[in-house]
């Protein structure tokens, strides 16, 4: 017979290395839920902030469109008082 029966002593060393392998894991799980509570908590604020400013640009009135400069072609052409004067247009 290959098998030999595991000695009161060893199963109970292998069944320590299991519960603390376990509690590590569990350590390590309830940090990274900590950490991803905390991220989900700042983006619920941070689409708070952003709705409101939405709300706010969208309630405020629109900004008023820049003064209006004429184009060239849009400007009354100047006219000569006589002839004989280089008058440009």
């Amino acid at each position: 017979m290959g098998n030999k029966a595991e000695a009161p002593g060893q199963i109970s060393a292998r069944l320590l290395d299991e519960v603390e392998q376990l509690r590590t894991s569990l350590e390590s799980a309830l940090e990274e839920n900590a950490r991803l509570m905390e991220d989900r908590d700042r983006l619920g604020r941070r689409v708070t902030q952003l709705s409101q400013d939405l709300q706010a640009a969208r309630s405020a009135p629109p900004p008023a469109p820049p003064p209006c400069r004429p184009s060239n072609r849009d400007r009354p052409k100047r006219s000569c008082a006589s002839p004989s004067r280089n008058c440009r247009s």
